[in-house]
């Protein structure tokens, strides 16, 4: 194999670093003074200096510039944008990404269409800590198509949620959502719609009744078609209402966000922009800020994991009585049937009873419904 690549046995490429000072002695943006000066000085080569109109275009008397210099105008062109984007930057410990390729590389890496994003959330500061941090793991499996994303969410401390102290872990998927009690190592299962779920009058209808502990808090039933109630059952639609009309729909309900998503969210939407690199806790970073949830701006700074894009650690309010600092571990996997035991509170509890009774999981929930839909 060759000990170089060609790219630096390349001329053109071989001038421009000869003839550049130390990158922090210098603004390379791609329109800057100094970016057209390296072009300039490479063009130049063994050809007069060359000169410019006052309207900024480039100039030269027609017999100077030899076919050389046309030829490679347009390779020189590219390698200053190349440079200018990898260079420039505030700092000079090393090669800096331009703002945009660190946005479309955060927003690709935080994607989460087909894949299982495993989310532990570690609250180290913040008015909700309280001198005693707490851990929040989720893991998110959410598929390519229109199927049933499942979600698994665990609390070290459900105490700090205003949880029941006994409940430490629920998930949903397919339909189905599960409770776990430490108090009895009891996993209870229910179906999210099934229960609510009964034979119309019309033949091939069902009726969707509100009861306690039901999904859709809504005063009047709602006719749906038997293949509609195979979807609710098996979770892929959900009963949601339209808003301001009274009326309802029968969709798919969309996905939860999870922590992957509503970062990549609030990138899409300028909410989050780069600021450039720097070092947390002595560990290399791409820094993010901006706002969240349209609060003033700067309130929010994440910090991603130069290799992989992913966020390590978010700082919410810095400086104020409402600071609050998370570490992070973000994971992403493909969905395989290896992975999707990740969403399984049977896999985490392999040796808990299970229990299928709705009015057992009813009284286990207390009330809280878990799913998202």
């Amino acid at each position: 194999m060759p000990t170089e690549s060609p790219i630096n046995e390349d001329p053109v490429i071989r001038r421009v670093a000869a003839v550049r000072p130390p990158v922090a002695e210098e603004d390379l943006s791609p329109h800057s003074p100094e970016a057209q000066a390296i072009a300039e000085r490479v063009l130049a080569g063994s050809s007069p200096t060359l000169a410019r109109h006052s309207g900024a275009r480039w100039a030269r008397p027609r017999w100077v510039l030899p076919r050389v210099g046309l030829a490679l105008a347009p390779v020189a062109a590219v390698v200053v944008l190349l440079l200018a984007g990898t260079f420039s930057g505030p700092d000079s410990s090393g090669t800096q990404p331009a703002a945009a390729a660190v946005i479309r590389a955060a927003i690709q890496a935080l994607q989460t269409s087909g894949a299982i994003f495993v989310e532990d959330e570690t609250y180290v500061s913040g008015p909700s800590v309280h001198g005693h941090p707490y851990r929040i793991d989720q893991v998110l499996e959410t598929p390519a198509g229109s199927g049933s994303q499942s979600v698994l969410t665990t609390y070290s401390d459900p105490g700090q949620l205003h949880q029941n102290p006994n409940q430490t872990g629920w998930a949903y998927g397919n339909g189905t959502q599960e409770i776990y009690s430490r108090a009895t190592d009891t996993i209870y299962e229910s179906s999210i719609w099934g229960p609510y779920l009964h034979r119309g009058k019309r033949p091939g209808t069902y009726v969707y009744r509100n009861a306690p502990g039901a999904v859709l808090a809504i005063t009047h039933p709602v006719t749906v078609t038997a293949a509609q109630a195979a979807a609710l059952r098996n979770g892929t639609v959900a009963i949601i209402p339209v808003e301001d009309t009274g009326r309802v729909t029968v969709r798919n309900p969309g996905n939860a966000p999870g922590y992957a998503q509503t970062v990549q969210d609030e990138i899409r939407h300028h909410m989050l922009h780069y600021v450039g690199r720097t070092e947390v806790d002595g560990r290399a970073a791409l820094e993010l800020a901006g706002t969240s949830n349209g609060a003033k701006s700067g309130d929010e700074h994440i910090y991603l994991n130069p290799a992989t894009h992913l966020p390590f650690e978010e700082v919410d309010l810095p400086g104020t009585d409402h600071q609050q600092v998370i570490k992070l571990t973000l994971r992403k996997l493909p969905i395989t049937p290896a992975t999707q035991r990740l969403v399984s509170l049977h896999a985490l509890h392999p040796t808990a009873r299970i229990d299928h009774r709705h009015q057992d999981y009813l009284r286990a929930a207390h009330g809280t419904q878990i799913y998202g839909g």
